[in-house]
């Protein structure tokens, strides 16, 4: 890449690896992989099944760049082939930092892999003066983060870090609007 060239901002997706293509949010995760590699985006997954495949062979039959996570030590696992590149991990911290240096982060409906993910995200966007914004779009997940703000000390501030949005469109309007994707904070706070 030439220094006038522009990086295309990278797109991690993060959801259930259990949900197959008999489901309507597989159907929805491929689309959502097409959408983004149609306006240009990198797609970024955990690199195995589920919403993770079946976003990145939405991008990849697309013709979009996708980048999987496989971790090293799980031999019982095969990454999806459509990650064209494979950044593997060695333990779960590191596969997370792969997953965070991303420009934003995509939650679907998911279970607790995918929570985790989301929630240290958004304890990252609450602490850190740069972070990745976070767009939830999964409906289990967004009745989830309601129920966030009444059962936990959650402030407004805190629940304006993560963007719910309701469809495809939306979601490439808002990374398309949203400029310098690595929102700042002006000061971290604990």
């Amino acid at each position: 890449m030439s220094q006038d060239e522009v990086r295309p901002s990278v797109v991690s997706i993060i959801g259930s690896a259990r949900i197959e293509n008999d489901d309507a949010r597989w159907a929805a995760a491929f689309n959502i992989g097409q959408a983004l590699a149609r306006n240009g985006f990198t797609v970024m997954t955990g690199g195995y099944g589920g919403l993770m495949a079946a976003t990145a062979q939405g991008a990849f039959l697309e013709g979009g760049d996708t980048i999987g996570l496989p971790m090293s030590d799980w031999n019982h696992l095969i990454p999806d082939p459509a990650h064209m590149e494979l950044r593997w991990s060695s333990n779960y911290f590191e596969r997370l930092s792969h997953l965070l240096s991303s420009d934003y982060l995509i939650v679907l409906d998911g279970g607790i892999g995918t929570l985790s993910e989301m929630a240290l995200a958004w304890s990252i966007a609450q602490t850190e003066s740069r972070h990745t914004q976070i767009i939830v779009i999964g409906e289990g997940i967004k009745k989830l983060v309601d129920q966030f703000m009444s059962s936990l000390v959650i402030s407004e501030n805190d629940m304006a870090l993560i963007t719910c949005i309701n469809s495809i469109p939306e979601v490439i309007n808002h990374l398309k609007s949203s400029g310098d994707s690595i929102k700042g904070l002006g000061r971290a706070r604990g």
